[in-house]
């Protein structure tokens, strides 16, 4: 009897120990299909996530020139208010990424734009106006942080110093953007029901 018993306990130990090995083969490969699954999901959301990056990148760049041109234009005198209206106009419709392009002069006050229910308006105090003065060139693009525009939109603003033929302060040239044209391209990266993204201003 004392034999037999000490059989049992011997066939338990190894059971058990079998049953551990197992079970630590599970959890092994449990773990390496986790591990080998997130590292897919990760490199796969970098590739989206770089794609989307691009995209925005070239229409910043594209802004940024744009807004250049602007305010080249203005600097010259060669264009009345009415033929800047009317080329923010034009402007406007060919970019997706933009609702609203506009001239303040050093003082804040918008003098063209494409929505002309904004000419004469003042907008000094706006982060967009203050950063871009601040700057004291031309070569750089300011993004505002996102928030509500007098016309009711939330959105964020481009904006770029000016410079008179003197190299000083004329006024700013500025590009709000259309936050319908970024939503369906954010969530284009968007494969599954349970992820989401958002767009973060890095200021």
């Amino acid at each position: 009897m004392v034999i037999a018993k000490t059989d049992l306990r011997i066939t338990w130990v190894m059971l058990l120990s079998a049953l551990s090995v197992i079970g630590a083969g599970i959890a092994f490969n449990l773990y390496s299909d986790w591990h080998r699954i997130r590292l897919q999901e990760e490199q796969h959301m970098l590739s989206q996530v770089h794609i989307v990056e691009k995209i925005i990148s070239n229409d910043l760049e594209a802004i940024n020139s744009v807004l250049d041109e602007l305010g080249k234009e203005w600097v010259s005198g060669l264009f009345s208010v009415n033929d800047m209206n009317e080329q923010m106009s034009i402007l406007e419709t060919s970019m997706p990424g933009v609702r609203t392009f506009a001239i303040l002069d050093s003082q804040g006050t918008i003098l063209a734009s494409n929505r002309r229910e904004l000419v004469g308006l003042n907008f000094v105090d706006r982060h967009y106006f203050q950063r871009a003065k601040k700057m004291a060139s031309s070569s750089g693009l300011v993004l505002s942080p996102p928030f509500f525009t007098s016309l009711g939109i939330y959105t964020i603003n481009a904006s770029k110093f000016v410079a008179d033929l003197s190299g000083d302060f004329k006024g700013v040239a500025v590009a709000s953007l259309e936050p319908d044209y970024f939503e369906p391209l954010l969530k284009a990266v968007l494969y599954d029901d349970d992820m989401w993204v958002h767009l973060v201003h890095g200021a």
